[in-house]
C-alpha cells in the first residue's frame, strides 16, 4: 500500500490485456484506500479532478466552422487507405496482365495489329476504367449508408463527407494510378515471371507505402514545409496533397503546382515506359540488368 507496488505469478505472464486490467484495478483501491486514510472521499476527489474536455473550432477566411480532431482523422484515414490500396492493386493489375500476355505469346498477335505504346496506352486505361467502376460501386453503397445514417444519426459524430473531399479523391485517384501504372507497365515489360516481377517493384511499392508510413507528420503541420515538400513529390504526392486537402486546405497555388506536377510526371514516365515497352514486350529469357534496360532506352 505504501509502495504502490505488487506482484503478480501465473504460467503465462504474456498476457498484456490481462496484467493492464489487474494494474488498473488493483491502482484504483490503492488509491481508495490512500484517501480514506486522509479522510477524504474517493466519489468527491474524482469528481474534482475530471479532466476538462477541449471542443475544436476551425476559423477559416473569418468564418468559424467545428471541427473534431477525431472525425478528420478517420475520415482522412480511411479515404487515403483507400488511395493507397486500389492504387497498388490496378497497378499492379496491369503489370500482371502484360506478363501474362507475354508469357502465352498473346502479346505477339496484338503487336500485328497496333503500336507498343498504344498497347501499353490501352491496357492502362482499360484498368484505370476497372478501377473507377470500383469506385462507382463504392459511390451507390456509400450513398446507402449515408441516407440510413441521416435518418437514424449512427455515423454523424465518425466520418465527415463534403463533395470537395470527393472530388479531389477522384482526381488525385486517376492521377496517382496514371503515373504509377506506367512505372508497373515497365516493370511488367521486363520481366517474364511474377517472382522476377516482385524483385523489381519493391522500390515503386515502397515509394507508395511511404505515404502510409508519416500521415500523422503531415496531420499535425499540414502546413509545414514537411508536408508541403513531400506533397509536391509525385511518389507521394497524389496521397499527401489529398490529406492535406482534407485537414486544412493549401493554398491553390500548391494544388496547382502539385497537379501540374504530377501531370508533367505522368508524361515523362510514359514516355520512358513507352521505350522500355516497345523493346522488353518481345524479349524472353534471361530477365535484362539495368545497363541492358539502359541501352534499351537509346535504342528506342
Amino acid at each position: 500500500m505504501d509502495a504502490g507496488r505488487a506482484t503478480y505469478f501465473g504460467k503465462k505472464v504474456s498476457n498484456i490485456r490481462t496484467i493492464e486490467r489487474i494494474e488498473s484495478g488493483l491502482s484504483e483501491t490503492i488509491v481508495v484506500r490512500r484517501l480514506a486514510s486522509q479522510g477524504l472521499d474517493y466519489a468527491q476527489v474524482k469528481e474534482m479532478t475530471k479532466r476538462a474536455k477541449i471542443e475544436t473550432v476551425q476559423v477559416l477566411k473569418g468564418a468559424e466552422k467545428a471541427s473534431e480532431f477525431e472525425k478528420t482523422y478517420v475520415t482522412t484515414f480511411i479515404f487515403i487507405m483507400m488511395l493507397y490500396m486500389t492504387i497498388l492493386l490496378w497497378g499492379m493489375a496491369v503489370q500482371r496482365s502484360i506478363i501474362d500476355e507475354k508469357n502465352n505469346r498473346v502479346i505477339e498477335v496484338l503487336l500485328s495489329s497496333l503500336k507498343a505504346f498504344d498497347l501499353m496506352a490501352g491496357k492502362i486505361v482499360g484498368v484505370g476504367a476497372v478501377g473507377l467502376t470500383q469506385y462507382a460501386i463504392w459511390a451507390v453503397f456509400g450513398l446507402g449508408i449515408s441516407a440510413y445514417a441521416l435518418s437514424t444519426g449512427a455515423f454523424a459524430g465518425v466520418v465527415s463527407l463534403s463533395p470537395v473531399t470527393l472530388g479531389f479523391f477522384v482526381i488525385f485517384y486517376l492521377l496517382g494510378f496514371l503515373f504509377y501504372s506506367t512505372l508497373f507497365a515497365a516493370v511488367g515489360a521486363v520481366c517474364n515471371t511474377d517472382q522476377e516481377a516482385q524483385q523489381l517493384q519493391t522500390p515503386i511499392v515502397m515509394c507508395l507505402a511511404f505515404t502510409i508510413v508519416i500521415p500523422m507528420a503531415v496531420m499535425q503541420s499540414p502546413e509545414g514545409t514537411f508536408a508541403t515538400v513531400f506533397s509536391m513529390i509525385p511518389f507521394f504526392a497524389p496521397i499527401l496533397m489529398f490529406m492535406r486537402i482534407n485537414i486544412l486546405m493549401p493554398p491553390a497555388w500548391q494544388i496547382a503546382l502539385s497537379i501540374a506536377i504530377l501531370l508533367a510526371s505522368i508524361y515523362g514516365s510514359g514516355l520512358l515506359a513507352a521505350k522500355i515497352f516497345r523493346v522488353g514486350i518481345l524479349m524472353y529469357g534471361k530477365r535484362p540488368d539495368a545497363r541492358e534496360i539502359l541501352k534499351w532506352l537509346r535504342r528506342a
